[in-house]
């Protein structure tokens, strides 16, 4: 027993030097297993500070009981990457203090080298092939073709959590708790997609990147070069997310007779961070023998804060995370216990709101392209230049909402050898928000002819710029019908059975206005001096909508509705009276791999 004391110790103070949140279960093996109607002691730990100073005994709760995700299934190796260990302590009648931690590290290698199909590397690759081909189809190899491309991909994602409680009881009636709660995730991928020899530009240029390429073919008869080809792209991106509540809470026992009164009141501060930068830049050329023929590239990326779903030639659709943001909110709740003619009757009521605003959000997409190539005029070989430059520039302001409204009743019956528990609850979920999205985008081009005639040559500009609202807004209407029962076999080992019915409803609102809309305008100047402007129209903007005309207006509204049933199974078995062990999934009893299991310690 001293030596647990000792090593929960230890465990509490360097709880307090790590400090991190993820995406965790709440509820213990049996709570899940009876569709909430039965709870143990992680879930009174978890729901509130103010019930730690009714527990009578100590516990500790490690990676085995399997709290973060409930998803390891110990008989088959699987495994989250994650690590846990919580534990609430008595402090010598001083009152009861409660840590829990967890992490979540996931380090995901893809597949990033397909430099020409199906080799392929994963993490970090290199590669260089040689290959002879037959070009013109006579059976003989008359070219030599040199590659080599290397890059890295790599998903990296974590997740941690932090829970620190504290609970004095007796206080002028009262047992009153305060705790900390929150962490932050983090996701910073890299990812490389093949180079545009082998199938087409960046298809997901949003990840982290960092790769090179290149080609270069040799006619074998001769050992000229004939074509060349260079690649190089860099970039990063990272989003970071954090929440944290200060939870306060009290516990009234004894303020009306047989009635147990819990709330909890807990302020919320939220952050979001999204930064991704990139750069691109390609070079082809056909005759390397002559030098002034080619082709190049770049494009070159500054996001803080990515809008889902933007299309931009070259670098095709950007598919973006969650805009830097900010926010406060409040988290409350409140419960009820009462027993009367010996069944139990639990009630509970919440309310959660947060308000956030964008921070700065936009993206700047800077594009050049140099080409100069041969084609025929009039039947005429001749040399043509292209000097391309684009920017694009978008930048959001906006602000938003969450809100959610539950409420629950739960009536425990017991009979001879076995338990029931009924219940039904509902929650009026809502999210919603609105922001003023201005973008504009420059284009200038320059074409020359190698002919010696100015009417051939010219100098091309357009402009555009656009500006509207979105709103969105998105109500869940939820209603759970929840049933468990405990079936106690032995003193010590009980069958847990459990369902839950529920009706969902969802209603979404959109609408998009436009607030201002500057129609492309072109201007084509010619070297003898002849020049032609107009306007496009119809024409698309960037975010694929006719811009300038009704059709730009983008609202709808959804309503489904869905029925759905889930079934749990689980045992509790107390082989020793420090040692709870917890079995759930249990779908087929010979199929031991589909076990999840948690084993916990009390003192």
């Amino acid at each position: 027993m001293k030596k647990l004391q000792v090593v929960y110790m230890l465990f509490m103070f360097s709880g307090f030097l790590i400090s991190m949140a993820s995406a965790h279960q709440d509820e213990s093996f049996t709570s899940r297993a009876t569709a909430g109607m039965f709870e143990e002691m992680y879930d009174y730990f978890k729901y509130s500070p103010a019930y730690m100073p009714g527990f009578e005994r100590n516990a500790l709760w490690s990676q085995l009981s399997n709290m973060y995700s409930q998803g390891d299934q110990m008989f088959d190796g699987t495994s989250s990457p994650s690590y846990f260990i919580a534990a609430q302590n008595d402090l010598m009648g001083m009152g009861r203090l409660g840590v829990a931690i967890d992490f979540l590290n996931l380090v995901s290698p893809v597949e990033n080298l397909n430099y020409e199909a199906p080799d392929s590397h994963m993490g970090f690759g290199e590669q260089t092939t040689e290959r002879y081909l037959d070009t013109d189809g006579d059976e003989i190899i008359d070219l030599k073709r040199e590659g080599y491309s290397k890059g890295e991909a790599t998903d990296y994602y974590s997740a941690s959590d932090i829970y620190v409680a504290f609970g004095m009881g007796n206080i002028s009636g009262f047992d009153l708790g305060i705790g900390v709660r929150g962490g932050w995730e983090s996701y910073n991928p890299t990812y490389t997609a093949n180079h545009p020899y082998f199938g087409g530009l960046y298809s997901d240029p949003v990840m982290s990147f960092d790769r090179e390429a290149r080609v270069r073919d040799y006619d074998l008869l001769t050992g000229q070069e004939l074509y060349r080809f260079d690649e190089s792209a860099t970039g990063s991106m990272s989003l970071a997310s954090s929440t944290w509540r200060l939870i306060l809470s009290g516990r009234s026992r004894e303020l009306m007779p047989g009635l147990d009164v819990v709330l909890n009141a807990a302020p919320v501060l939220y952050n979001v961070t999204n930064d991704y930068e990139s750069e691109f830049r390609m070079s082809e050329n056909s005759s390397p023998a002559d030098p002034m023929l080619s082709n190049e590239q770049s494009v070159v990326v500054t996001d803080e804060g990515c809008e889902l779903g933007l299309t931009f030639p070259l670098l095709g659709e950007l598919y973006g995370y969650s805009k830097p943001a900010s926010g406060f909110g409040v988290d409350t709740d409140l419960r009820l216990d009462t027993d009367v003619a010996g069944v139990h009757l639990t009630g509970w009521a919440g309310y959660y709101t947060l308000g956030f605003t964008y921070q700065d959000a936009k993206r700047d997409v800077d594009m050049r392209e140099h080409f100069r190539g041969m084609n025929w005029f009039v039947g005429v070989p001749v040399i043509e230049t292209y000097d391309t430059q684009s920017h694009y520039n978008y930048a959001w302001d906006g602000s938003g909402g969450e809100s959610d409204i539950l409420a629950r009743v739960r009536v425990q019956i017991p009979f001879q050898g076995w338990r029931l528990g009924l219940g039904i609850g509902g929650n009026i979920a809502n999210s919603n928000w609105e922001e003023t999205l201005d973008w504009s985008v420059s284009m200038s081009q320059r074409f020359f002819r190698d002919n010696s005639d100015p009417a051939d040559d010219f100098n091309y500009r357009i402009a555009a710029h656009e500006k509207y609202k979105i709103k969105y807004d998105t109500t869940d209407y939820n209603l759970d019908l929840p049933v468990g029962i405990v079936i106690d076999v032995l003193k010590n080992f009980a069958l847990q059975v459990g369902a839950r019915h529920r009706i969902a409803q969802s209603v979404i609102n959109q609408s998009r206005d436009i607030v201002e809309t500057e129609i492309p305008e072109t201007l084509i100047t010619y070297d003898d001096g002849l020049q032609y402007g107009g306007v496009q129209s119809p024409w698309t903007n960037l975010s694929g909508q006719i811009g300038g005309t009704p059709d730009a207006m983008n609202s709808f509204s959804r309503v489904t509705v869905s029925h759905s049933t889930n079934l749990y199974y689980g045992i509790s078995w107390w082989p020793f009276e420090q040692v709870q062990v917890e079995m759930y999934g249990l779908g087929y009893l010979q199929e031991l791999w589909q076990y999840h299991v948690s084993v916990n310690l009390y003192y």
